[in-house]
């Protein structure tokens, strides 16, 4: 059964953190987080995904750390490791806050550039036919540049989702698509510098370390019941925007930035594309291929 310890008022936005091993980061990300003003507008929901390494008491430790630094908060510790989106719509399935204006899923490595986050998201326009904000995300790990760590702007093609399957069940193809991934990141950021966007533009996904969702979004029929285990969630979202005829919205006054990787940069390579490789056939078996196409041959792994 899952476990869940919780204090509770009635704030405007809920913020889910997903927890997986690394706990004095996580705990160090929840001192960041207790900084910001007005986080008394924010319902915390830490979901706590089970290693085998992880102390009995763990979650009464951090129930105390929340106590002594939130308004309102819950702790969650499902049975198993459920996973990224899976621990999301967990809590939100269990939410106090169903009338919430946005609600928030981020991972623990990231850092803010300043105090007014929440104030800067509250001053948002509201706008009906608006489901995702996404932040400006950076990292300075490349090269000493300032990098945008880009959203997903469009929809994948039929052809190039079928390219990532294909590629991804290759570890051998995954471990040097990764390569050339790194790379390209590592020069974009090297030649753009601190470059990033001045006006909202509209995104087809937001980059999976924070995500802002509005109250159109669940309202909408969307939600977090990605077909996969990890990776690919930022996908997920852009199809179930484009379901419920809603938007995305890049927000530049929105600025984090990553260290990332905390937790899923120490995946083996073998497992890592097992499971990108299943994440990928998962979206494209919901959302591309017709009811005629061949089914993919390839189940999902669990954990």
């Amino acid at each position: 059964m899952t476990e869940q310890l919780e204090r509770q008022s009635q704030p405007r936005i809920e913020w889910i953190i997903v927890g997986y091993k690394h706990h004095e980061e996580l705990k160090d990300f929840l001192v960041r987080l207790s900084a910001l003003e007005s986080i008394d507008q924010c319902q915390m929901t830490l979901v706590l995904n089970p290693a085998d390494s992880d102390p009995p008491d763990l979650a009464h430790k951090f129930h105390s750390i929340l106590a002594e630094r939130f308004k309102s908060f819950r702790v969650i510790c499902p049975p198993q490791n459920i996973g990224y989106f899976g621990a999301a719509q967990l809590a939100l399935d269990s939410s106090p806050t169903k009338d919430a204006s946005y609600r928030i899923i981020s991972n623990f490595d990231l850092f803010f550039t300043s105090n007014d986050f929440i104030a800067q998201l509250l001053a948002q326009p509201a706008a009906d036919d608006v489901g995702l904000l996404a932040p400006v995300i950076t990292t300075d790990a490349h090269l000493g540049a300032r990098n945008w760590k880009r959203p997903m702007l469009k929809r994948p093609s039929d052809a190039a989702a079928r390219r990532r399957e294909r590629m991804f069940r290759n570890p051998f193809l995954f471990r040097l698509f990764r390569r050339l991934h790194q790379t390209k990141t590592r020069f974009q950021g090297w030649l753009s510098g601190a470059a990033l966007p001045k006006a909202p533009i509209p995104v087809y996904s937001a980059a999976g370390a924070l995500m802002i969702f509005t109250r159109a979004y669940f309202e909408n029929g969307a939600d977090f019941r990605h077909p996969g285990f990890l990776w690919q969630e930022e996908w997920h979202v852009g199809e179930q925007l484009r379901e419920a005829q809603l938007k995305g919205i890049l927000v530049p006054t929105l600025q984090v930035e990553t260290t990332c990787g905390v937790t899923t940069s120490k995946v083996p390579a073998r497992q890592a594309s097992a499971w990108w490789a299943a994440s990928t056939t998962g979206i494209l078996d919901k959302y591309y291929r017709k009811p005629d196409d061949t089914p993919s041959d390839r189940s999902l792994p669990h954990l």
